[in-house]
């Protein structure tokens, strides 16, 4: 398998920011005035019936469709990319490139029950399978449970894939709270490498490292670097937030101006002055309650509506609580601990310092809030 389609893949599945918004969940259904009231007009594209597809063509357009998905803050693209791979989907032998790609997207709706039982079925029949094993790496790390990343990382290094397997095991290193172990394994898989995505999401990984570190402006330089090797919507997130803690708003929006206007966008530009953005959010109706949370699996993008529009930080700690079932990964933490103290709720402070002691992460910020 070529590297380059091994760390877009890996870019993918860390990174998928595009979140659909979520209705009320006493919304009242629309109903067509006649039968040729037109609802939505989806994409010209006319896709093939999955059963004339061979194995790789549908594989190719779910890619398609999933990159449309991403770019576009929409959910359907990627529902239509499973659709493709339903011939499939009861398959034990089915070819590892479906059954990769049926987890990616799985795993971009927030299935990820679904996603790490059909990775780990396949991997189990063929352990040379480096972007299952990334996969499920990334999976059981944004979980929090960084002993069964740690077992996909070195399951990296055993069929030879030594660089993805060194930087999986430096991401869950630093996680743990040993910065500078981390920072030098991913520093030296830099000098090693010089293809773009790669180094992006080395850079990226660092600069989380320097936010969890409490080191702003180290975190906002590996941010910069992550955006020059190669443009990416994560990273854009990423530098936004660090600009928007220390204030710098104007900067903060000129990072945001030419993203897709997805749910984590707009909080973002609502955050940094953009009172356009909040009249967005609220169109879409964003304040769902908490079973519709539950249900979506998109309790971080609630919780921070319900913290940063709506003012309601008790709304924002049930949210993110909800979040909390199926998404540990740092800023889900520090999210609960952000809406609890600014609740005053500090069961739920201790609850999150608690859930980080738990599954090992070590956060500076989260312990600036104790």
């Amino acid at each position: 398998m070529k590297t380059w389609f091994l760390c877009i893949t890996l870019l993918g599945a860390l990174f998928g920011v595009a979140l659909s918004s979520v209705a009320p969940a006493n919304a009242k259904p629309l109903l067509p005035a006649s039968d040729d009231q037109v609802l939505v007009r989806l994409g010209p594209k006319v896709l093939p019936k999955a059963a004339q597809a061979t194995p790789q063509q549908a594989v190719a357009q779910a890619q398609t469709l999933l990159e449309q998905a991403r770019r576009d803050a929409d959910p359907r693209p990627a529902g239509l990319a499973l659709g493709l791979l339903a011939p499939w989907s009861d398959d034990g032998r089915a070819p590892a490139e479906v059954v990769v790609m049926r987890a990616t997207l799985q795993q971009h709706l927030h299935r990820f029950d679904q996603a790490l039982a059909a990775l780990q079925s396949l991997v189990e029949r063929d352990r040379q399978q480096p972007q299952a094993w990334l996969t499920l790496a990334t999976l059981h790390r944004l979980q929090g449970r960084y002993a069964q990343s740690d077992q996909a990382c070195q399951a990296l290094l055993s069929i030879g894939q030594t660089l993805y397997g060194q930087a999986c095991l430096a991401e869950n290193i630093s996680l743990r709270g040993d910065g500078a172990r981390a920072r030098a394994m991913f520093e030296a898989l830099l000098a090693q490498t010089t293809q773009a995505p790669t180094r992006a999401w080395l850079h990226a990984s660092l600069a989380e490292l320097h936010g969890r570190g409490g080191q702003p402006a180290l975190a906002e330089a590996a941010w910069r670097a992550a955006l020059n090797a190669a443009p990416d919507g994560y990273a854009s997130l990423g530098l936004a937030d660090v600009l928007i803690a220390q204030a710098r708003l104007p900067q903060a929006l000129q990072v945001l101006r030419d993203q897709p206007a997805s749910d984590a966008v707009l909080l973002r530009r609502h955050q940094a002055g953009d009172a356009l953005a909040g009249v967005q959010l609220r169109q879409r109706q964003m304040g769902a309650d908490v079973q519709a949370a539950a249900a979506s699996g998109h309790g971080r993008e609630l919780s921070l509506y319900a913290l940063h529009v709506q003012g309601d930080a008790a709304a924002a700690v049930a949210l993110a609580r909800i979040n909390l079932r199926t998404q540990r990964e740092p800023i889900d933490l520090l999210l609960l601990a952000q809406a609890a103290r600014r609740a005053g709720d500090r069961a739920a402070l201790d609850e999150s310092l608690q859930l980080a002691r738990e599954i090992g992460l070590h956060d500076e910020r989260l312990q600036a809030l104790r």
